[in-house]
């Protein structure tokens, strides 16, 4: 017993040991001064530029640093705004290791960050060139190896400018989790390369998990890959080339899937569609105004307004605001659309083409319970437009009779506008197995009829759908009017 007595009681020594030189190593100046040299030295060593740090102030009951002013100069001259300037920063801090003095970070806070690039004809920048070691050979080193728990980037501008061209000035914020940053720089080609991977990065209350592997030239940026994926999304680019940094402009490909559900949702979309598209080809990116997307897309299962299970492939060109769609098939109710259309800011959509071979059947179950007693196929060309809560759409329809079952047949003028309700009918026909009837004018208003039935079934689906639940007794041997 005296043994473990005399165990215990150095277990218990050591631990206590242990903790006194746990406040000492918080309080101590070391720890204050490694926090302030280590942001120093680590910002120098990764950009090579002069780094000068305001008001410092460390708690140490909370392992919290703050710098009031953060400043780091590039080859700009002395009269030009920094390349970096930050009002004020604040780092929470992680003891991981007393014993060998490990320390990592676990928060990030910038408040009004200012980032300053000069790109000149040349192609040079006022980035300067990271401190490497000097060894008899020029090696690739590792300047940057950075792990964060949690950054907020607030009220930031970011600011370019070239000789002779006007400057670009950019907001810039950035909230986001679980940075991670790995870098290395080669002195002999001046070539920057690196790792991110943030998880997520949340913009406009969107969280993205982004992760890209890249590398910097004097005169190029190279993104070799990159994914950016939401919870339903998901985007990778690939071999991004971004050159002349004097009027940047990138060139690369991609491929995309993208959850309707998810588009409408982000987008505050009103209409009611889901699934999943597929969409991969090149993009030419120079501004947020001036960039264009190429590719072919693919989806099936869709779901849009009260159609369900459609199939949709189409050539597409994205430019500011505007989606063209090319060659569009829509497969839906048995039959195929082909047309041409736009899509405007997300949220206005106009189309031109034609339907071919739309089943009556399936087309009329969208709006009536009670199903057709005869069957057609339905084509012709139309005209539509889809705001977030308007549908107008102009056809001008040809019947032809189905291969089985009783036929229907005839020719139909319609205009459709969800907004006022109303069906507009030019001069149309249509011949039932039982009846003929021709109208024009607008259902609910006034509309000119001539009609002739042996069998009002034939008109039961159609009075379903104008007074949808109003039974109807009637029964005749024939009625013209």
């Amino acid at each position: 017993m005296k043994a473990w007595t005399r165990l215990a009681a150095v277990v218990t020594g050591i631990l206590l040991l242990v903790a006194v030189a746990a406040v000492w190593i918080a309080q101590s100046d070391w720890l204050r001064a490694k926090v302030h040299n280590g942001i120093i030295e680590q910002a120098e060593k990764a950009t090579g530029g002069k780094v000068e740090l305001g008001a410092f102030r460390f708690d140490w009951r909370t392992l919290t640093a703050e710098v009031d002013r953060f400043v780091i100069h590039g080859t700009e001259s002395a009269s030009d705004a920094p390349l970096l300037a930050i009002d004020r920063i604040t780092v929470g801090l992680r003891v991981i290791s007393l014993i060998g003095r490990d320390v990592n970070v676990s928060r990030v806070e910038a408040e009004h960050p200012q980032a300053h690039v000069v790109l000149y004809p040349d192609g040079r920048t006022n980035l300067p060139q990271p401190r490497t070691r000097r060894t008899g050979k020029p090696i690739a080193e590792t300047i940057l190896d950075l792990k964060i728990g949690k950054f907020d980037l607030r009220d930031g501008t970011f600011f370019a400018e070239s000789p002779g061209q006007p400057p670009r000035r950019m907001p810039w914020e950035a909230h986001g989790n679980n940075l991670a940053a790995q870098m290395s720089y080669d002195p002999a080609n001046r070539r920057y390369s690196g790792n991110l991977s943030l998880a997520p990065l949340r913009v406009e209350s969107v969280d993205f998990d982004v992760a890209a592997s890249a590398a910097m030239e004097p005169k190029r940026i190279t993104i070799s890959n990159a994914t950016v994926r939401t919870r339903e999304s998901q985007v990778d680019l690939k071999d991004v080339v971004i050159d002349n940094f004097a009027d940047p402009v990138a060139n690369g490909r991609y491929e995309a899937r993208v959850s309707l559900d998810e588009t409408a949702s982000i987008f505050q979309l009103r209409t009611r569609q889901s699934g999943t598209v597929y969409v991969s080809g090149s993009a030419r990116y120079r501004t947020p105004g001036e960039y264009a997307v190429d590719g072919a897309l693919h989806g099936a299962d869709i779901t849009y307004w009260k159609l369900r299970d459609m199939r949709v492939v189409s050539d597409v060109h994205a430019t500011p605001g505007k989606i063209h769609l090319s060659s569009l098939h829509v497969q839906a109710l048995g039959g195929e659309v082909l047309a041409d259309a736009d899509v405007v800011d997300f949220r206005h959509v106009t189309a031109r083409g034609r339907a071919e071979r739309f089943d009556l059947r399936k087309t009329a179950a969208i709006e009536t319970k009670k199903p057709l007693p005869y069957d057609g196929m339905v084509s012709g060309p139309f005209d539509a437009t889809i705001d977030a809560n308007r549908i107008r759409v102009s056809a001008r329809l040809n019947v032809a009779p189905a291969p089985n079952g009783p036929a229907a047949r005839g020719e139909v003028a319609v205009r459709y506008d969800s907004g006022r309700k109303t069906v507009e009918l030019g001069q149309s026909w249509v011949e039932l197995p039982n009846s003929r009837i021709e109208a024009s004018g607008t259902l609910g208003e006034r509309l000119n009829v001539k009609a002739d039935s042996r069998d009002f079934s034939d008109l039961l689906p159609a009075v379903d759908a104008l007074i949808p639940g109003k039974p109807v007794a009637l029964s005749f041997a024939s009625a013209s009017f």
